[in-house]
């Protein structure tokens, strides 16, 4: 089973905005008028430096001893 080092995340935020805007206007006789709006705006982030921190193990784990490569993945795997 491989290790999952770093869990992707992509974050997503939604922002609903209400804005109620009552105007009563008086002539011969009065008029009131009723406007709501609802803007609902979904913003969706995903960092990118996820993926260079990955890179950066890639490399590192590249250029570690096989040894202490097999010693860890024997640690991981819970095995001897």
């Amino acid at each position: 089973m491989p290790i999952n080092l770093i869990n992707a995340h992509t974050h997503t935020h939604t922002h609903t905005h209400t804005h109620t805007h009552t105007h009563t206007h008086t002539h011969t006789h009065t008029h009131t008028h009723t406007h709501t709006h609802t803007h609902t705006h979904t913003h969706t982030h995903t960092h990118t430096h996820i993926y260079a921190f990955l890179s950066n193990v890639r490399v590192a784990f590249r250029h570690m001893d096989k040894e202490m490569f097999r010693n860890i993945y024997v640690t991981y795997r819970g095995g001897s």
